[in-house]
């Protein structure tokens, strides 16, 4: 019996020094180029500056994919960007 074995690369995209609007879209815009298969991860570690408008911009783009969007998440955000992400209702696995 052969079994498949499933290999699930993780992408990981760097939010940057400072996460604005253009930011958000330049990920929105990678995003959307991974297959749906793909796992993403959000590294907000170096991140210093980060705009709640562009955690909007970013989680309404992931609604607006849909099931074509890949499984994202999110590292290193503050204790208020991850409440303000949660209060905007984006996908679960943002803050998984």
């Amino acid at each position: 019996m052969d079994a498949e074995v499933a290999v699930r690369t993780e992408s990981v995209l760097d939010a940057g020094a400072m996460f604005d609007v253009p930011a958000a879209l330049r990920l929105t815009a990678e995003i959307s180029r991974m297959p749906a298969a793909a796992q993403v991860v959000i590294d907000f570690l170096r991140t210093r500056e980060c705009h709640d408008f562009a955690l909007a911009v970013l989680s309404q783009a992931l609604l607006r994919l849909g099931q074509h969007a890949p499984q994202v998440k999110t590292r290193g955000l503050t204790t208020h960007h991850a409440r303000v992400l949660r209060y905007l209702g984006g996908p679960e696995s943002l803050l998984a």
